[in-house]
């Protein structure tokens, strides 16, 4: 480098500040910012206390900022830091209330950082809690926001707490009331969120532009909408788990999956149990090996789709299935709707014993469900009464799981006698 850059480097006020050991400084609204910010002479404002963060809290060190009861109308605003140990901002009790900052504002900051047992009063429109460019362990525990105003109180970016730009934020046992989102995340963000409450929300929780949100347990309520996401965002609840869906599985040996497997949609709003959808819509909806055309389900046979859990629990499903068809020898179409509900468990061998409620359309029962007992896998038989005229037929098919956000996998589907 240049001498000049060097010297410039070299510099005391370039040089970055780091951790000799642990250290808990405390604020009081009757303290002192020239005291020691001990115990027993507390420091007065919040600002002052965040400057005894040094630029890197080194690996076994923790820096702690203890609030006493008071009111601060101030920012909590930490920024380019690096934390190796940990990072700790929180009111002296369990009672949030009695800890009121204004708000609070991270950005750049790497490592662990955890903001507890404080509430946000802000009475503008705008962020209780914001995270920009901040993680991996980002934690907002047992805190809360209100007091927006009057006039404008779901106002666009009104939110409790906004995770932005690649931020990765944890955020438990808080409450966050009447804003446009109770908890969001943009931009490659995550935020997950447990045991969280909040009314009078527009949103409770939501996701866009690639973020994310995954809730476990209680949530913030929406009266628009307890989940929202668009432009890439995911919001996933329960176990969070998601299973893609597979072209072709070398243990069952099927030819031809394409007319089932290639069209994939999602149903649902991530708030509630989702619904995955297995969808083929084509009047010519391929069966037997490709290049040979075929796709005719002769009377007497049926359509068999193989699915497998993809969970080790027991699982109660709802399976919905829609069918449409032309019988051989008719030009009108056919349609049937049933609606089944088993329980099925990945290792039992036992069959499932289906409960149709509802049937409708033909008159005839085209759908069967049984369960093979090894690898969790079962299968659904569509046998279209009068049979299938050159492939024209067609199965919505969703599967809406009780307990898990796992769906089963599709692993394909073959006609049989």
């Amino acid at each position: 480098m240049p001498p000049a850059v060097l010297s410039h480097l070299s510099t005391p006020a370039n040089t970055p500040t780091g951790s000799i050991g642990s250290v808990e400084y405390w604020v009081s609204p009757t303290g002192s910012d020239t005291a020691d910010g001990s115990n027993a002479t507390p420091f007065r404002t919040i600002a002052r206390a965040v400057e005894t963060i040094p630029d890197v809290i080194r690996a076994g060190h923790e820096h702690t900022i203890t609030l006493m009861a008071g009111d601060w109308n101030e920012q909590l605003a930490v920024q380019n830091k690096v934390i190796q140990g940990k990072l700790t901002v929180q009111g002296a009790t369990a009672d949030r209330y009695a800890h009121t900052i204004r708000d609070a504002y991270t950005i750049n900051v790497q490592g662990h950082y955890v903001i507890q047992n404080i509430h946000s009063s802000k009475t503008v429109p705008g962020v209780h809690f914001r995270y920009t460019m901040s993680g991996p362990r980002m934690e907002v525990f047992n805190c809360s926001g209100t007091g927006e105003v009057a006039e404008v109180p779901f106002s666009s970016g009104n939110q409790g707490v906004l995770a932005d730009y690649g931020s990765a934020v944890i955020v438990e046992n808080s409450q966050f009331d009447y804003k446009d989102y109770g908890l969001r995340s943009n931009y490659g963000s995550t935020v997950v969120s447990r045991d969280n409450t909040g009314t009078g929300n527009t949103h409770g929780v939501g996701a866009r532009f690639g973020g994310r949100v995954a809730v476990y347990g209680t949530m913030p309520n929406g009266y628009d909408g307890t989940a929202a996401f668009a432009s890439g965002g995911i919001v996933s609840h329960g176990t969070g788990g998601v299973v893609g869906v597979q072209r072709y599985n070398p243990f069952l040996d099927k030819e031809d999956t394409l007319g089932l497997v290639d069209q994939v949609s999602f149903q649902g709003q991530g708030n509630k149990t989702p619904v995955k959808k297995w969808v083929t819509r084509a009047a010519t909806t391929r069966q037997g090996p490709a290049g040979s055309g075929g796709g005719t389900i002769p009377d007497g046979s049926k359509l068999r789709i193989y699915f497998q859990m993809a969970t080790a629990t027991t699982c109660p499903l709802s399976i919905n299935v829609q069918a449409v068809w032309v019988p051989t020898g008719f030009s009108g179409n056919r349609f049937e709707r049933s609606l089944i509900v088993p329980t099925i468990s990945q290792t039992a061998a036992a069959t499932p014993t289906p409960h149709i409620l509802a049937q409708l359309g033909s008159g005839a029962t085209p759908l069967s469900l049984t369960h093979t007992g090894a690898n969790g896998i079962f299968y659904i038989d569509f046998a279209p009464n009068g049979g299938s005229l050159n492939g024209a037929y067609g199965l919505d098919i969703e599967i809406s799981n009780m307990r898990h956000e796992d769906a089963p996998i599709m692993l394909g589907a073959e006609v049989v006698a």
